[in-house]
């Protein structure tokens, strides 16, 4: 046998952390008696950092493997083709395998070994866990001539299994969904299995736990990447969990596998709503809980929010996908790697909107409350409802007779949108200047005192509290406000309130105050949305007319959909 230690570079394209495979290096170390030195990057530290990609290029050449594992294709590191021609010009053994046979086959080229080797890596990679980790890597060990002990067969694990601190047998499974009531909420969660393999699953358990104090009832199922991503394989277990007797039973579904899961939903992408075995089966809200790589830190620490790097996976994909986007549920850290962290004030707001959706889908239309609020960008009743080559007031119109037309309890529908902008006129909104205060008192909806304010703005952190204080003086401030009380302007019709986004500020800053996402929202602002949820208990809010200020509010930098 060959002498000396066997020098490792590993690169993660999105996908296992160095730090993970480190564990395996030692386990392998302290097995074999062979000494590994290792180097591991991730791509995204790579790109951004030029330093750290030239150690990456330096430590490449100078080994005696290289590793590569992606999440989807390579080229997700920008400077791949680049990497490549440093893959060529080095001596190591080269394995570029993922576990995704399309997605190796494009790198098949760069793999050292032969196609029989390939096939038998492959088998490793397909069911990532720390076993078949030490397995590949006792694997390199003899292919280099370290050892001459058989690595272990590769260890397989289901394509899904339902969940509850650890793997539940089929039996567990159907016992746990026997014991279910029809009077309490449902939610079924969808999780890649190899979080559950890999030891990384106390964010779920966390997020389960909490689901169930609010007593809500749980099917958390862990789903293999290649079982979600095959030809009719989120049907199955759609099927095999979600559903009993061709019906559904859950009302809504949490996302945390990073995956489309509507519109990939058989194995196609992209797929109409028509199409979706996802549509046809169950057709509830699917609420996706981000996963946040690197610190996370409150906005009192931190303004940026999530990285840019991140706004594919945590955002942009969730929403096409037709996910309704949360909040960041658990993060990962230096010292923590893969195992997120969970973040419980997180995980209970995605709870209280889980139960919330899950609510609303047991109502009935006649009792559902609905604000239809407009956008009005300065106090202006002329702007009310404005958007660029659209007519927000006709849409509104339309949008009350649509209601009422599917059972909602919907008063005093105006006739088209010219009748509702006189109504609108007639009453109160965001405009005070030509409106005497007799007016105002007599036609707004409701006159928030003092002392109701206070009851939820004495809630919310002291920090913020001192923010909105430094900028709109303490407790009810001036504006939209007579004689210390809260103007609530607005038409109310039965269960729909159709209502005015808040001011962001004073009119002569109007412009200023609404791009500053430094600037804490005003008195009113606060107080007239905690009117919509605690005094008017709107269902849901519909935002019309041009984007409105919540974009650019403190802590809220992407992802508008909760």
């Amino acid at each position: 046998m060959e002498e000396g230690p066997i020098r490792i570079t590993y690169l993660s394209v999105d996908s296992t952390p160095p730090d993970v495979l480190m564990r395996s290096c030692r386990e392998t170390m302290d097995r074999l008696q062979v000494d590994i030195r290792f180097s591991g990057y991730q791509s995204t530290e790579c790109d951004d950092d030029p330093l750290r990609y030239d150690s990456l290029c330096r430590d490449t050449l100078a080994s005696d493997c290289v590793m590569i594992r992606c999440m989807g294709d390579p080229w997700r590191f920008r400077r791949f083709d680049r990497y490549t021609e440093v893959l060529k010009r080095s001596g190591a053994f080269i394995i570029p395998i993922t576990g995704n046979l399309e997605v190796d086959m494009m790198t098949r080229d760069l793999f050292s070994g032969t196609d029989e080797e390939f096939v038998f890596l492959e088998r490793y990679s397909v069911y990532k866990s720390p076993q078949n980790d030490v397995s590949m890597l006792w694997w390199i060990a003899l292919r280099l001539g370290r050892t001459d002990l058989q690595p272990p067969e590769p260890i397989s694990y289901p394509d899904h299994v339902m969940y509850r601190h650890g793997p539940l047998s089929g039996s567990e499974a159907e016992a746990r969904i026997g014991s279910f009531t029809k009077d309490r909420i449902t939610v079924g969660l969808m999780f890649t299995i190899t979080q559950m393999v890999y030891g990384n699953s106390g964010y779920i358990d966390a997020i389960v736990d909490r689901l169930e104090e609010m007593g809500m009832q749980t099917i958390p199922v862990a789903c293999s990447f290649d079982c979600m991503r095959a030809v009719g394989g989120t049907e199955r277990i759609i099927e095999a969990y979600f559903c009993r007797d061709g019906k559904p039973i859950i009302d809504v579904l949490i996302s945390e596998t990073g995956y489309a899961n509507i519109n990939r939903a058989d194995g196609v992408i992209p797929n109409i709503d028509e199409e979706s075995c996802f549509r046809r089966l169950v057709d509830v809200p699917v609420i996706f809980g981000l996963a946040v790589h690197g610190g996370y830190h409150d906005f009192e620490q931190e303004k940026v929010g999530i990285k840019r790097s991140e706004f594919g996976s945590n955002v942009i994909y969730p929403e096409l996908d037709g996910n309704i986007v949360s909040v960041p549920v658990s993060y990962t850290s230096k010292e923590t790697g893969k195992d997120p962290i969970p973040i419980p004030e997180r995980i209970d707001h995605l709870c209280r909107l889980t139960k919330a959706w899950g609510s609303l889908r047991r109502k009935p239309s006649a009792e559902r409350k609905v604000a239809v609020m407009m956008w009005q960008a300065r106090p202006n009743s002329g702007m009310i409802g404005g958007a660029a080559g659209l007519d927000t007031i006709e849409s509104v119109s339309d949008l009350l007779k649509r209601l009422a037309s599917f059972g909602y309890r919907v008063e005093n529908i105006p006739e088209d949108g010219k009748a509702l902008i006189a109504e609108v006129l007639e009453n109160v909104t965001n405009d005070l200047d030509n409106s005497p205060m007799e007016h105002v008192r007599k036609r707004a909806v409701d006159l928030m005192s003092k002392e109701d304010y206070l009851q939820h703005y004495d809630r919310i952190p002291e920090w913020d509290r001192r923010m909105t204080e430094s900028s709109w003086g303490e407790p009810v401030g001036e504006i939209m406000t007579d004689r210390g009380r809260i103007i609530i302007p607005g038409l109310m019709k039965g269960n729909v309130f159709v209502c005015y986004q808040p001011i962001r500020g004073w009119a002569e800053d109007m412009e200023q105050n609404t791009h500053d996402p430094l600037l804490f929202s005003q008195h009113q602002y606060d107080a007239y949305y905690w009117w919509i949820k605690h005094v008017f208990k709107a269902d849901m809010v519909f935002h019309m007319g041009t984007h409105g200020t919540l974009e650019w509010l403190p802590g809220v930098n992407v992802g508008m959909s909760c």
